[in-house]
């Protein structure tokens, strides 16, 4: 039986994305008349259904992003209120941008939510005033992005381009002229004129150029709130940015150096990697947004201390910012780790610095702390963060690992703990974890080094470290406990037998 067109029209409206709608016109003649009857109106509600409340801006970036495609001129982009009506032209090309623009936006938010907001919740539960200022700051952080990145305004910030020259600098130049010297000055006077005239040759710079065009075209026409809402977009783009290169990249690298969008982050999300340290800027301008929106409200008068803007800015409320570390009793609040967000200790203790966490002088034994980091980091990929800080927890020592201090130490997988008391549980529990991994798989050697962590040798003698096992408590030097009073003296070993260790001195 056929459906009323109302019906049908209301069907469309209901669509999650674009796809689906384009699908359902192409295979069904009614849907296809639904959509003839009023097609401004479908598109308008299914972009509203992909991106939420800030679908006027991500239809805007999308439509600009287009433009830039098709055209190397500076676009002139319509304003904001434009693209709340139903006059805009859509293509497909824009609705594959909104669809890909809204699962960025969505990414970044389910992130900032769980480590800003809720950190009982993977998927965000920012209210209805916080989606709207998210959304607000994201779409247009990113049609910043794509303007400033347009054909037009690509240039190395960094190249040479004559500056202006002030009139002080002339009249300093002709007071100091040497009048006994008529050759030499002739020679000046040429180098002079020549070098005055590449002065007034001087044009703005593309990166001057750049910022003109934001401050003047964008980021003027908007209110103080909404440039603050800017400003909080750039650090919480700043803190996923160093999230990720802390989780899965060179820690070395000061990750503030490389700026990236809000496309590139999602895209690294997916696939859970970053480019090389050595990588070039993947879009250097992005740091101008920033810049601008700060010049923009001092010249506002705002005051200063409303300009130093911290991820959480966009929030109005945060769920247990008061609750406790379960070991330490420490206030941390979100930034407790527990089973539900486990999944971001990585990008907040990496693996080279869990690897650093052995005891004894274990960290200074690179082959060792390599070994384990690059171990750790393949095993992320079979095991989740949550079943193997589990597994840590569950984990008990023998008699012989045991202390007193690990001893009676109980970890609760339901319980939360701050970062400090994470890392206690790894200094604890690693080394025996690792033990376990390479007996598994047959690399860990028979015999024990009497000096165990504690050995010095193996820190300057990559021999001796691959020949022993040094994942244990030392017997001798500098063991935890002193040995007892009376002590039996071991039997020579017989010749052929592996030596034992050199004295670590």
């Amino acid at each position: 039986m056929d459906l009323p067109l109302d019906i049908t029209h209301d069907i469309l409206t209901y669509l999650p994305d674009f796809r689906s709608l384009f699908a359902a016109i192409e295979v069904s003649k009614a849907f296809y008349h639904a959509f003839r009857s009023h097609p401004r109106l479908i598109i308008r509600r299914v972009a509203q259904n992909v991106a939420g409340a800030g679908c006027h801006l991500a239809v805007r970036a999308a439509y600009c992003e287009q433009q830039c495609l098709i055209s190397t001129e500076l676009v002139s982009l319509p304003d904001e209120e434009h693209f709340r009506g139903a006059e805009w032209t859509f293509t497909r090309g824009m609705g594959n941008s909104v669809e890909q623009f809204a699962q960025a936006v969505k990414t970044i938010e389910d992130f900032y939510s769980i480590r800003f907001k809720d950190r009982t919740s993977s998927t965000s539960v920012l209210d209805a005033t916080e989606a709207l200022r998210f959304q607000r700051a994201a779409y247009r952080f990113l049609l910043y992005t794509i303007v400033l990145w347009h054909a037009d305004f690509r240039a190395v910030i960094c190249q040479c381009t004559p500056l202006p020259k002030y009139a002080s600098q002339h009249e300093d130049m002709d007071e100091d002229e040497d009048e006994d010297n008529e050759d030499e000055d002739e020679d000046q006077n040429e180098d002079q004129n020549e070098e005055d005239e590449f002065y007034e040759e001087w044009v703005p710079t593309p990166h001057e150029k750049r910022l003109e065009h934001l401050k003047d075209n964008f980021l003027e026409s908007l209110s103080s709130e909404e440039l603050l809402e800017l400003l909080a977009m750039n650090a919480i783009v700043a803190d996923f940015d160093l999230w990720q290169q802390t989780a899965w990249g060179d820690n070395a690298f000061n990750s503030h150096h490389m700026p990236v969008g809000i496309l590139q982050l999602d895209h690294r999300f997916s696939e859970r990697t970053v480019p090389s340290r050595w990588a070039p800027y993947e879009n250097p301008e992005i740091p101008m947004i920033a810049h601008v929106a700060t010049k923009i409200l001092q010249a506002r008068a705002t005051p200063h201390d409303r300009l130093h803007v911290v991820p959480s800015a966009i929030l109005t409320s945060v769920h247990g910012d008061k609750d406790t570390c379960t070991r330490c009793a420490a206030e941390s609040g979100v930034q407790l780790l527990g089973a539900p967000n486990m999944h971001l200790l990585p990008g907040l203790l990496s693996y080279a610095e869990r690897a650093l966490l052995l005891p004894g002088r274990l960290p200074r034994y690179v082959e060792e702390v390599r070994a384990l980091a690059d171990h750790l980091r393949d095993s992320a990929a079979r095991v989740s963060e949550g079943v193997f800080v589990g597994g840590l927890m569950d984990m008990q020592p023998a008699d012989e690992d045991a202390d007193a201090a690990a001893d009676n130490e109980q970890w609760d997988k339901d319980a939360w703990y701050c970062l400090r008391c994470i890392e206690h549980l790894f200094r604890q529990r690693l080394v025996l974890w690792w033990r376990e991994e390479k007996r598994k798989a047959g690399t860990l050697p028979e015999l024990d080094c009497w000096y165990g962590y504690n050995c010095r040798t193996m820190t300057h003698n990559a021999a001796h470290g691959a020949k022993l096992n040094h994942l244990c408590k030392p017997d001798r030097g500098d063991a935890p406990e002193p040995p007892p009073p009376v002590v039996a003296l071991a039997p020579a070993p017989a010749p052929g037998n592996v030596d034992q260790p050199a004295a670590a001195a």
